[in-house]
């Protein structure tokens, strides 16, 4: 797996508690700097043909990682995979994004829905997969589609209703 991925953007036996906010977690066995969509899908295609488990991160916010590690590939969607855009009022991220900046560039723009994530340290990624909240707010009330990639690395796109958020969910 790791002679599979591209080398630049991998390490080995990274330690995790530099990638969660309270700083717990021992050594990833490889860890993949997530780059770009076509990399991932990589990733996840090989680690799924090799048996290999998977754990992938953003800002680790709400994350509790064993010190003992991770036995595995970890891939981390951090500055690299942060891109955000406004077209209109439609606000799009990428998984690495901050959630307070989505929030402020959401505000600056006179759009609301995002107030309450103003203080919440998460990616945007993982805020969408937990449906995360605070304040009476929560992301499935922002999210109008999520484009994913399935365990095979397959492009998928799901809309805000086949996502089945719930409280927390």
């Amino acid at each position: 797996l790791a002679e599979a991925l591209p080398q630049e953007a991998l390490a080995r036996e990274s330690i995790l508690k530099n990638y969660t906010t309270i700083k717990c977690g021992g050594p990833a066995s490889l860890l993949l700097e997530a780059r770009n969509e076509q990399e991932v899908a990589l990733a996840l295609r090989l680690a799924r043909q090799h048996n290999v488990p998977t754990l992938m991160i953003g800002k680790g916010s709400n994350l509790l990682i064993d010190d003992h590690g991770f036995e595995g590939l970890v891939i981390h969607f951090g500055d690299q995979f942060a891109q955000v855009s406004l077209e209109g009022t439609t606000l799009t991220a990428q998984a690495g994004a901050s959630l307070m900046a989505l929030s402020r560039l959401a505000a600056d723009n006179g759009l609301t829905g995002l107030e309450f994530a103003i203080g919440i340290p998460a990616s945007a990624g993982g805020a969408a997969l937990m449906n995360c909240g605070a304040y009476g707010g929560e992301m499935s009330r922002v999210v109008s589609f999520v484009d994913c990639l399935s365990p095979e690395g397959e492009p998928v796109r799901l809309n805000k209703d086949e996502i089945g958020y719930s409280y927390r969910s």
